[in-house]
């Protein structure tokens, strides 16, 4: 028999190390795109193709990984104190927020010339009205959603699918009223994925169920078959948008029980770096990526050798920096724990 429960934790983790993986490559490919923060030369259909499809669900995985785990929590009385939680969640995320944003954004942007603000306009109109905060600006709508989760925590663990469709809800009207919400502290983004949270909350509750069906191969081989195939030929609109992320998460999370079957994979020490470095693998890898960008934008070299070299370089540099950080953070609380 197995464990259900060290299983779905498992799986969560696994979940996490590929969205962080993907967005890096996301990072990467879109800067052969005119999405790119760093005009470059040359072109890539390939690396075009990479970011459409990287782009149409890994954010989405994100918060709806966040989702399962929060209610996975949740279930264990983990959360039961609202202000406790909230205050926990500000340090967790909007520390980190403002101290990379006005350390290491900010710098970066003026540096490289990606903005026309000064340093301390940008800190002030980028990173805390969050109007042009980059990637962390992820970190910023999650807290909100954490807030509003820590409100509504008797209706998720009551009527869980009631709390979905509201979101649901919110998240269409704020796709179609957007020009009428706040242009700052992520109000929009956070409106826009509530629903990919509280959908994981809600799946949650039938994780077991579905890895069990996991289990059955030639179905869960076969279902994935055909739901990648329908989405490649997908359009890209409000309706689609939910339809793509819900199949690129279902087939994440089937990849990610895949990866869990693997032990070697998992008990290896590059897998076990990834698993512990995910929130600063996503902190760090981006102005890293930038300036290995800004290096390269007039070389001729192909983009496939640029893009592998600023996959691994930022992947590895992001993961080093968060292991030198949490080395300093150690050696500081046991010098006081010493004094003490």
């Amino acid at each position: 028999m197995v464990n259900k429960k060290v299983i779905k934790t498992d799986v969560y983790t696994a979940v996490k190390v590929m969205t962080a993986i993907l967005v890096v490559a996301g990072h990467v490919a879109v800067m052969y795109t005119s999405d790119g923060a760093i005009p470059v030369l040359g072109a890539s259909r390939a690396l075009a193709a990479v970011t459409r499809i990287i782009y149409r669900f890994h954010m989405p995985l994100f918060f709806f990984i966040s989702g399962c785990v929060y209610a996975h929590n949740a279930a264990t009385g983990k959360y039961s104190r609202p202000l406790p939680f909230i205050k926990k969640k500000a340090r967790r995320l909007m520390v980190p927020y403002f101290a990379v944003g006005v350390l290491v954004v900010a710098p970066v942007m003026e540096l490289l010339g990606l903005t026309e603000q000064n340093y301390f306009v940008y800190c002030l109109d980028g990173i805390v009205l969050s109007r042009n905060s980059r990637h962390l600006w992820f970190l910023f709508a999650l807290f909100l959603i954490f807030v509003l989760a820590a409100a509504l925590k008797p209706f998720i663990e009551k009527t869980p699918v009631g709390v979905f469709a509201a979101a649901l809800v919110l998240h269409i009207g704020a796709k179609h009223a957007h020009v009428w919400l706040p242009d700052v502290f992520q109000i929009y983004n956070a409106c826009v994925y509530a629903v990919f949270f509280f959908g994981g909350a809600l799946a949650d509750r039938f994780m077991s169920a579905l890895l069990r069906f996991f289990e059955k191969r030639i179905a869960a081989s076969s279902a994935i078959g055909l739901i990648s195939a329908a989405l490649l030929l997908l359009p890209f609109d409000i309706g689609s948008d939910l339809i793509f992320a819900a199949a690129g998460t279902f087939v994440s999370l089937f990849l990610a029980y895949e990866i869990c079957r693997i032990k070697p994979l998992t008990d290896s020490r590059v897998y076990k770096l990834a698993a512990r470095d995910t929130f600063g693998l996503y902190l760090f890898h981006p102005m890293i990526n930038y300036v290995i960008f800004w290096q390269f934008r007039e070389s001729a070299l192909s983009p496939y050798i640029i893009s592998a070299v600023a996959f691994t370089v930022s992947t590895f540099a992001a993961l080093a920096t968060t292991e030198i950080l949490r080395a300093c953070r150690s050696f500081i609380v046991k010098g006081k724990k010493g004094k003490v």
